[in-house]
């Protein structure tokens, strides 16, 4: 308690503990040339003051953010890595396995891949032949909200059904793996035209209806801000294996990694006031498309880059996971995976 009389010991450990992170933040502040003005609260700060200063000349980039129908759409249509195991192998021991996994995955994706970097239009009369002849092409990024009836995968040896059950706005009947859909009378939810590609591989459908759609031209990443991140990467792997600098290369890892974070971070950010003599905690009550206008004058990266990364790893991962199909067996051998990583069973193993 705040009147517990403390020991000689707890106060030398509560003087030291101030004076050790004291000594970190001078050696923080010398390494990177900053003071208590300047310092950045988080380590993804340091990343956003870089990052900003190199897009500091884009100005094009403001012309291209989504407005909000298409900000809470591409919310809908997030979702992180895929993470999953094999359910036939689930419960067994596999003495046999090997892995192959990517390095930089997300990196890679932002440095490589074609990203949506135009303006978004509503597609009119969105037919599902047109939208999944223009998703196989890949000439346009496309946003969109699906529904498809008496879903079933193609296989049922394919070990990884790509549906979530969580990212379902609506779902009847299903039949889950570890809350993936494996099928069901009926889905709706919102997707990218990479995850209509994916699921269009795994799953068949009596009926696929296009709700809405919007489209965007493709194009790379500014210049600008993928030298950053290469930079960010040419550190990391000068400083792998150097004795000494294992604290410099976990900065640079977590640099790295927090150039993607920092484009999906949620623009709309509500605060919640505590009430002292209820006790309770209050929602703001601001229009969230009030909040979105606030946050969108001082925004200046696009949020739909973000989830096409994470989109663009899900279908290089899905091409890994198909990559270990087994003749002989008719199964995969892939038995568990983790966003740029598969561990699979050894073909030219003992099964």
């Amino acid at each position: 308690y705040y009147d517990t009389e403390l020991t000689k010991r707890q106060l030398d450990y509560c003087v030291n503990d101030v004076l050790g992170l004291v000594e970190a933040l001078h050696a923080e502040m010398e390494f990177n040339g900053d003071n208590l003005y300047t310092v950045p609260l988080t380590s993804t700060g340091y990343v956003r003051r870089d990052v900003k200063a190199a897009l500091r000349k884009c100005f094009w980039i403001k012309d291209i953010y989504p407005d909000y129908e298409v900000f809470m759409e591409l919310r809908r249509a997030f979702r992180g890595g895929d993470t999953h195991a094999n359910r036939y192998y689930v419960q067994k021991i596999i003495r046999n396995g090997l892995s192959d996994d990517g390095q930089s995955a997300y990196p890679d994706k932002d440095c490589n891949e074609l990203m949506p970097v135009g303006v978004w239009f509503e597609y009119p009369d969105p037919t599902p032949k047109r939208i999944c002849q223009l998703a196989r092409s890949g000439r346009k990024a496309m946003l969109m909200h699906i529904a498809m009836r008496n879903v079933e995968l193609l296989n049922i040896y394919y070990p990884d059904p790509y549906i979530p059950v969580s990212k379902c706005e609506k779902l009847s009947s299903y039949i889950a793996d570890n809350g993936r859909v494996l099928a069901c009378d009926y889905l709706e939810m919102y997707i990218t035209d990479i995850d209509l590609k994916i699921i269009l591989d795994i799953y068949k459908a009596d009926d696929i209806e296009v709700l809405k759609c919007y489209t965007c031209a493709y194009g790379y990443l500014p210049p600008q801000l993928v030298e950053t991140i290469r930079n960010y990467y040419q550190k990391k792997t000068e400083l792998k294996h150097v004795e000494g600098m294992e604290y410099e290369l976990m900065k640079s890892k977590n640099k790295l990694n927090s150039t993607y974070g920092m484009m999906v971070q949620d623009m709309i950010q509500e605060t919640l006031t505590y009430d002292q003599k209820t006790m309770e905690w209050i929602p703001d009550t601001t229009d969230r498309r009030k909040l979105f206008e606030k946050a969108h004058k001082k925004a200046w990266l696009s949020y739909c880059w973000g989830v096409w990364t994470t989109a663009r790893q899900r279908l290089s991962l899905h091409e890994a996971i198909s990559s270990t199909y087994n003749e002989k067996t008719g199964m995969w051998d892939a038995f568990y995976w983790d966003t740029d990583s598969v561990k699979f069973i050894d073909p030219d193993g003992i099964h």
